[in-house]
């Protein structure tokens, strides 16, 4: 049997806790707020439930950089309000 380190229940603490951080969630586009910077406004596109077990839809998110990938070419897409997307979170700002 394998003696258990403490940096085995360190490892194993942190994999867990890392489990419930979300980096990116479906979402839904609402409006451009500034269509010449790419800046949007975009709802979530999952329900939350509370501890009483009602569902509700998180407020809006404003001012999201809007990015569409690309190198050394350009595409370009229409965006309609519903339009289905994926809103990604990130430690560090777009434009560091």
């Amino acid at each position: 049997m394998k003696k258990v380190t403490r940096q085995d229940v360190l490892n194993q603490i942190l994999s867990n806790y890392s489990k419930n951080i979300y980096t990116c969630i479906p979402g839904n586009f609402v409006a451009f707020t500034d269509s010449d910077h790419q800046r949007a406004q975009v709802q979530i596109g999952v329900q939350r439930v509370d501890v009483y077990g009602s569902t509700f839809s998180p407020p809006p998110i404003t001012d999201v950089p809007v990015i569409f990938p690309g190198g050394d070419y350009s595409l370009e897409y229409e965006l309609k309000t519903g339009t289905e997307g994926l809103i990604f979170f990130s430690q560090r700002c777009v434009d560091g």
